[in-house]
């Protein structure tokens, strides 16, 4: 299997980087893994193809936003229980000093 640059793997990869924080910074978006991500695929010859993309790349992807709305929906119960007892306390509180 061929390096995709070959003689000019140096150039290709960093234009690879330089190509995709431009992206990023466009788009609003800086986040350096994806820097890096287009840097292995511009360098090993075995992430070169769709497989690279679709096991580490998505399969990261899914497992971030799967544990990001876990954590949104713990958060939000955590808070949801927090609010019920501090207005039951304070509701509690009127009441015994109204007596």
């Amino acid at each position: 299997m061929t390096v995709l640059g070959g003689a000019y793997l140096a150039f290709v990869a960093g234009c690879s980087v330089a190509l995709s924080y431009v992206l990023l910074q466009v788009c609003h978006a800086l986040h350096p893994p994806g820097a890096a991500t287009a840097l292995v695929v511009a360098v090993d010859p075995y992430a070169q193809g769709a497989k690279f993309l679709f096991f580490p790349v998505l399969v990261g992807i899914v497992l971030i936003v799967v544990f990001a709305w876990v954590v949104r929906f713990a958060e939000a119960r955590l808070v949801q229980r927090m609010t019920a007892t501090t207005s039951s306390a304070s509701a509690d509180d009127v009441v015994g000093d109204a007596g």
